[in-house]
């Protein structure tokens, strides 16, 4: 029943190809986090990354490779893949859970990050 107000794309730090995205608010910060490429289309591995936003649609600051697809265990399939990361917080820590090796492959599984919940996420 409200108003919808399109604010265009999302312009994160670096313009890269980025999925996935989601926002947390944490004490008072508003936290950006998604799944992209390191460079360009040559290297499609994908890695989570994370920045800091003025409001939900307004990026501010760099973007920080938070996880990358190192571990044996998100590199099977066809790419190495860290994507779909989700904010949970459970008391006094961030969790960041996300995907991992080729969704076409029976080996595509969760990851877990975590932080203090006081942290500078970046």
């Amino acid at each position: 029943t409200g108003t919808w107000t399109l604010k265009g794309q999302v312009q994160l730090p670096d313009d890269r190809w980025a999925i996935d995205g989601t926002l947390l608010q944490l004490n008072g910060q508003l936290y950006y986090a998604w799944s992209g490429w390191k460079g360009g289309a040559e290297d499609r591995n994908q890695h989570i990354y994370l920045c800091r936003m003025r409001n939900p649609w307004t990026a501010e600051g760099p973007r920080v490779r938070l996880s990358s697809p190192d571990l044996d265990w998100e590199q099977i399939g066809e790419l190495r893949v860290n994507e779909g990361p989700q904010f949970l917080v459970n008391g006094n820590r961030v969790f960041i859970v996300y995907s991992a090796s080729h969704c076409s492959t029976d080996a595509y599984t969760l990851g877990m990050l975590s932080a203090p919940a006081g942290a500078d996420l970046t």
